[in-house]
């Protein structure tokens, strides 16, 4: 197959939707292969209604993840047809142009969300209002060749909060050297003044009331060389999102391209995705493509003020792009480790000449579209096969993820077992390597060495590298395919190896998997201050611990020494891990801890999983329905080995929280119990909950709980 950059051959989607008084016409096309046209009807107040949840999610302090899904899903489901959305679940990430009346211009849909991924996540999103009328030529913008010029204007309507914000924006576009920023107070500037700094503005950023702009959209589009961006924030008030949607259909009949997005100027890390946004724009991809990466980052932690992240727009033109490609360094934007899996079907030639050209189109569509579900639920993204019947996948792109390795062969070990339902095997090749990221692709060496792995695999089996096969080893069963092997187009000789199972391991025991460890040096002063609570623990005093910092600077390896050193006192630990992946699963952490508490093994067969949950500590906490409560949680099916219980899942899960709460406390009254979970910026809602509940609860008994959360430097 082709291992080449594929980005180019991946084309646009154009969705485009229009109100007809009790209906929405929808269609969907890449203005090549893909021709959808459905209409949907809308029911009545069902916008109204959506407008007013997202004012009630937004007026909330902390937002729920499910929450934010459940809204996300209504959007999904009940405004577009099943095929536009089952074709938009399926497909690749790409650019999106949206081209929307202006009576649904006003709707998140941005937020929409198919159950894996919100669609201004996952796609470049470009909006585009449609009045009937021609719009003004932009410009022919070309790259620019030296730093892009950023007005930072403040509004007239200016308070200490928003203040505080713009000094935090000028702080992190500081450390951006593609950007040279001008901070402005709009209210000190005559009109003569203030249209000589925009006509030398590459981008306009306004912070202010979208409602009373500093310069009106018309005015600025009459400049002879208007702003290539124009950026606005305001904080959210009841009018806002009516103002954001005529400022987007303004900007999009004047030919100008906005950025929109509400913001909470008191909250911290409001200035983060803002932060993301520019970053992104230096790399030299599109405003759109920018946008999307920084909605990307804020969906895999939902329940800290992400929505406003998720809200926000792009209007205009989908391929402008401040500067040339990597024309400055933009750090792991550029070049990153990323896990490649390249997947082919075995036989195609001799399928098409059994089943015929038809029936073959057939089975490699849906077999393109198993693949791509299975990828996607385990955190990667597929090229667009293009009718080929060998697709290359990414793990750790856009988003960084540590476990990317173990997730791409997860999916790989799925796939080869999903597709010998259909009659068809597949070989699979998996490398890690540093590449450079190009328009979203993957470039490098570990690019071409995944397919040549798979070019040697057997079928229906899964070849991994040396380095993919360090990273997951202890996690995975594997078995030596050579030592040493010389691959077309690969300088160095590798070694591979053939996966063979998952050896079922929680996702805690990473590290504890792990052969070999480096010396654990220079982190005396923190493990200090762990064994200063944990004495105060012991006095009976419950100690709450956040561990902040970086991606791998340790945090993990930390906390693993401290628990083994907590383990030759005799003291029990108790361990999860959040993920990712598993941000709207709820309890997900918890199941990991009591799957291996109880020590339930995948091969287990229902009623020896429900014996053992009958056997543990559950029976000893007075609970009725606890043993059912806890099988329900880890999915053990009930049919033939007990009465279904007859509750409603509201309630079945306040039982839950009360059995997982009672029975870490009745631990604690045996002794000194330390509760360690960690990456808890992907804490689902369930597990929040229960954890508010129990901090709560064991307030004044000798509970000490150790968080860990990634923070990420702009």
């Amino acid at each position: 197959m082709d291992t080449r950059n594929s980005d180019a051959r991946v084309r646009p989607l154009h969705l485009t939707v229009m109100r007809n008084l009790a209906s929405l016409t929808v269609s969907l096309s890449d203005l090549r292969s893909i021709a959808i046209v459905e209409s949907v009807t809308l029911h009545a107040d069902l916008l109204e209604e959506l407008a007013r949840s997202i004012v009630r999610l937004c007026e909330l302090p902390i937002h729920r993840g499910s929450q934010v899904a459940d809204v996300g899903g209504i959007i999904f489901s009940k405004l577009l047809p099943a095929r536009v959305g089952a074709t938009l679940s399926d497909s690749v990430p790409r650019e999106l142009h949206l081209q929307l009346s202006e009576s649904v211009a006003g709707v998140a849909w941005e937020l929409a969300y198919d159950g894996n991924s919100f669609l201004g996540a996952k796609f470049s999103v470009s909006r585009h209002i449609v009045s009937g009328e021609e719009v003004a030529p932009s410009p022919a913008w070309i790259p620019l060749e030296g730093v892009c010029r950023v007005s930072l204007l403040s509004g007239e309507l200016r308070s200490a909060q928003t203040d505080a914000y713009q000094h935090r924006i000028l702080a992190a576009l500081g450390k951006l050297s593609a950007f040279s920023v001008t901070h402005v107070n709009v209210a000190e500037l005559g009109r003569d003044d203030l249209h000589d700094l925009l006509d030398t503005s590459d981008i306009a950023h306004y912070v202010g009331s979208l409602g009373r702009p500093c310069v009106p959209i018309t005015e600025m589009a009459a400049h002879p060389h208007p702003p290539r961006l124009l950026v606005c924030e305001q904080a959210r008030d009841p009018d806002s999102a009516e103002a954001a949607a005529q400022l987007c259909a303004k900007a999009s009949q004047a030919g100008l391209n906005v950025f929109i997005r509400e913001v909470r100027p008191s909250h911290a890390s409001s200035v983060d995705f803002i932060a993301d946004f520019y970053r992104h724009v230096a790399s030299g991809i599109t405003f759109a493509k920018a946008a999307q990466l920084a909605r990307a980052r804020s969906a895999t932690r939902p329940d800290v003020y992400g929505i406003e992240d998720l809200l926000a727009r792009y209007c205009g033109d989908g391929t402008l792009a401040a500067f040339a490609r990597n024309q400055f360094n933009a750090g792991d934007d550029n070049l990153r480790q990323v896990t490649i899996m390249s997947h082919d079907l075995v036989s195609s030639t001799q399928l098409i000449a059994q089943l015929g050209a038809e029936e073959y189109s057939e089975l490699l569509g849906r077999y393109h579209r198993l693949c791509a579900r299975i990828v996607r639920r385990h955190g990667g993204i597929s090229d667009d096969p293009q009718g080929d019947d060998g697709i290359m996948c990414y793990f750790g792109v856009p988003l960084a993820d540590e476990d990317a390795s173990a997730q791409s062969m997860r999916a790989a070990l799925e796939i080869v077992d999903a597709v010998a339902e259909l009659g068809v095997s597949v070989r699979v090749g998996i490398s890690t390597g540093r590449v450079v990221i190009r328009s979203g692709q993957p470039v490098g060496v570990a690019v071409h060495l995944a397919a040549r792995l798979q070019s040697i695999a057997e079928p229906g089996t899964v070849v991994v590298g040396d380095a993919t096969q360090r990273l997951t080893q202890g996690r995975f069963e594997f078995e030596p395919v050579a030592s040493v092997l010389h691959l077309k187009g690969i300088d160095e000789p590798v070694a591979a190896f053939r996966v063979t199972k998952e050896l079922g391991l929680s996702n805690s025991d990473r590290l504890d998997s792990a052969l070999r460890l480096t010396p654990f040096i220079g982190r005396d002063r923190e493990f200090a201050v762990l064994e200063e609570h944990w004495r105060t623990t012991c006095r009976g005093a419950a100690q709450a611990v956040v561990v902040t910092g970086d991606a791998g600077i340790g945090k993990s390896r930390l906390l693993r020494e401290f628990r083994s050193s907590l383990s030759t006192r005799g003291t029990p630990t108790i361990e999860c891990r959040c993920s990712p992946h598993h941000t709207s699963s709820a309890f997900y952490p918890v199941i990991g801890w009591l799957n291996r508490l109880l020590e339930i093994q995948d091969q287990d067969a229902p009623e020896v999983r429900l014996s053992k949950i009958e056997r543990s500590a559950v029976s000893t906490l007075g609970i009725d329905d606890a043993a059912t409560a806890v099988a329900a949680l880890l999915s053990v099916p009930l049919e033939g080995l007990r009465p279904p219980p007859k509750r409603s899942a509201e309630k079945q899960r306040q039982l839950t929280l009360d059995v997982l709460v009672r029975w870490i406390v009745k631990t604690v009254q045996a002794g000194p119990l330390c509760l360690i979970i960690e990456d808890v910026q992907w804490l689902d809602p369930s597990s929040r909950e229960f954890l508010d509940r129990l901090i709560a609860r064991a307030s004044a008994m000798p509970l000490m709980t150790i968080l860990t959360l990634r923070t990420e430097t702009p």
